[in-house]
């Protein structure tokens, strides 16, 4: 039995040892404090299991995803993403490839004017949620509080956001209204109805 914690648990401990430097370890662990385990030390102790937990892809990503709400340095989450892109490959669980490729958005989008190839890199991890979206959407329907309910896309969102702002008007009505038959929440009306504004006064 592994007695690696949560890394072993997930079989990344070799990452963890030899990717990841000493000070890289201490600051992911300083900033994780999932929900009821304040004390919980991701490399020591043994795992028995946790639930909806069913491969290493899955597992691996969705440690990593939670690896990503750590409080580490946008550098150290670059590694974790680097990581956890080589899972997201070997995963089949478009829930969870759903939820991490959400978190790239956040921290990429969010760092756009700071770091060389992040909105770029946002940009790109918006059209790996996208294309996973119906299915994400079936497992979301499944699991909502309310049947049938379908959430915001932050996929979609976001990339309808920077398309906008890019003046690329036509391709921001294009993917709002993919995202409207889909069924996502979200303004897609207002905002194909204001960059079809945008296009005729531009003309």
């Amino acid at each position: 039995m592994d007695d690696r914690g949560l890394i072993g648990y997930a079989d990344l401990t070799e990452w963890w040892d030899l990717e990841l430097t000493h000070t890289d370890r201490a600051e992911i662990q300083e900033g994780y404090c999932p929900l009821g385990e304040d004390d919980a030390v991701l490399d020591q102790g043994i795992v028995i299991s946790r639930t909806g937990i069913d491969n290493k892809p899955v597992t691996q990503l969705r440690v990593l995803t939670d690896l990503l709400n750590s409080s580490a340095p946008y550098e150290v989450k670059q590694k974790i993403i680097s990581q956890g892109v080589k899972s997201a490959k070997k995963c089949r669980n478009a829930l969870d490839l759903h939820f991490f490729y959400g978190m790239v958005i956040s921290i990429e989008y969010r760092n756009r004017d700071d770091k060389e190839g992040a909105l770029d890199r946002a940009i790109e991890a918006c059209k790996l949620q996208i294309s996973m979206a119906p299915k994400a959407k079936a497992k979301l329907v499944k699991s909502a509080f309310t049947p049938g309910f379908i959430p915001s896309h932050q996929g979609y969102k976001q990339l309808a956001i920077i398309l906008e702002k890019q003046k690329k008007y036509n391709e921001t009505i294009s993917l709002c209204e993919q995202a409207l038959s889909q069924g996502w929440q979200g303004d897609w009306e207002n905002r194909i109805e204001r960059c079809n504004k945008k296009i005729m006064k531009s003309t």
